[in-house]
């Protein structure tokens, strides 16, 4: 994000002054102290914003499941700090607006549309993009604690669903979805990149 890609430059220059094995590889430790940076202050957020809308267990649990999804599931990533912090904070406030403010009932089709992203998830492969490249390895294992993230938390999500806490169950739900279109998007990317879809 914007305001901590400055933070995390400085204190890694500070940090190289005296050491010439940061000093090598300052871009890797900028990357690792700004990836903290972001999620930390997007996490105080989201804290601040749950005591003012009085939603904090809501928004402890947007912050897990959207950042252990974006963690492990690849997909689309932002070319700039401005871009990633809208679009973490579009995220979170479409999320809320569509719980909190849209009357999306309990029903059959509901849980069949969610169902429906979840095997998307599971068969869509990882892809990384230009500004956040993985090697085969590392895809393999994201993809398979990805997996893992997304059982537990469909797990969850149907409980919320069969004892009526349908809120919880849309945050899930809603979460997913975004998810997906970041990795539908991530992956159209990749074969493009890679020269079509002929080969897939």
């Amino acid at each position: 994000m914007l305001y901590s890609n400055k933070m995390s430059s400085k204190i890694v220059e500070l940090a190289s002054q005296n050491n010439d094995d940061v000093k090598k590889n300052a871009d890797i430790y900028v990357y690792l102290v700004n990836s903290i940076l972001e999620q930390t202050i997007f996490f105080v957020t989201l804290l601040i914003i749950g005591l003012f809308l009085h939603n904090i267990i809501f928004n402890l649990l947007f912050f897990i499941i959207f950042f252990t999804y974006r963690g492990t599931g690849g997909g689309y990533h932002a070319s700039s700090p401005i871009l990633c912090t809208i679009l973490s904070y579009t995220a979170y406030f479409a999320v809320y607006i569509f719980c909190f403010k849209i009357r999306l009932t309990k029903s059959t089709f509901t849980l069949i549309l969610y169902i429906l992203a979840v095997i998307f998830m599971l068969i869509c492969p990882f892809s990384d993009c230009k500004n956040r490249r993985r090697t085969e390895e590392q895809k393999k294992s994201l993809k398979s604690k990805q997996i893992i993230f997304i059982t537990a938390f469909s797990l969850v999500g149907f409980i919320f669903y069969c004892v009526n806490k349908f809120l919880y169950f849309k945050l899930i739900m809603i979460s997913t979805y975004i998810i997906c279109i970041t990795q539908a998007i991530g992956f159209i990317q990749m074969r493009i990149d890679k020269g079509g879809f002929y080969d897939f």
